[in-house]
């Protein structure tokens, strides 16, 4: 399917009959928002089966058509994966909602706060295309930066300054965990619960 030709997808198909989905870019952040949060994964698939369908219909090959979907119908094993599956998640739709909409004004004109029927595809081609000049494109240049020993002293502290500066806040499980793994480590405990 090319984007500049042809209409965009509003409907999958599911066990040979097609659905309504809803197509709408903010569905596609709140799937994001949906796949980092503390829920369990039964309440995600739930979650995200709702976003998209506005029920909870061939719970499988649903979800499969969800997800081909989002990923705009193209093989996602020959992409770099989304922030929801990277190692150093280098954005979030949440915590960085003022940059991305920054962003989008400032490149495009689109003020994403009066967009009422902007598809998620022509959302992701912009955002994924977003020009290194925007604050959240260096932002996110910063999270991923590697500071390796051929920096200087004074990038490495700059670097280091600003990844602390521009960190995504971890969640609260995130940090129970953590704390529960230093414990059982400084302690000598058992890690296999953690």
């Amino acid at each position: 399917m090319n984007i500049l030709l042809d209409k965009l997808p509003t409907a999958v198909e599911v066990g040979g009959k097609m659905y309504d989905i809803n197509a709408d870019f903010r569905t596609g952040i709140r799937l994001e928002m949906t796949a980092v949060s503390e829920l369990d994964d039964t309440e995600k698939l739930m979650q995200i089966l709702l976003l998209y369908y506005g029920d909870i219909a061939c719970v499988g090959a649903a979800f499969t058509a969800v997800m081909n979907f989002y990923h705009c119908n193209k093989d996602n094993s020959l992409q770099g994966g989304t922030a929801t599956n990277r190692r150093t998640q280098i954005y979030s739709f949440e915590h960085d909602a003022p940059y991305i909409y920054a962003a989008f004004l400032e490149q495009y004109g689109i003020d994403l706060t009066q967009e009422h029927d902007l598809h998620w595809w022509r959302f992701k081609a912009m955002f994924d295309s977003l020009s290194e000049k925007t604050q959240f494109v260096k932002i996110m240049g910063y999270r991923s930066m590697t500071i390796t020993k051929d920096m200087s002293p004074q990038q490495k502290e700059f670097y280091r300054r600003m990844q602390k500066t521009y960190a995504i806040p971890v969640s609260k499980t995130e940090r129970e965990k953590t704390t529960a793994l230093e414990q059982a480590l400084l302690n000598g405990g058992d890690l296999t619960g953690l």
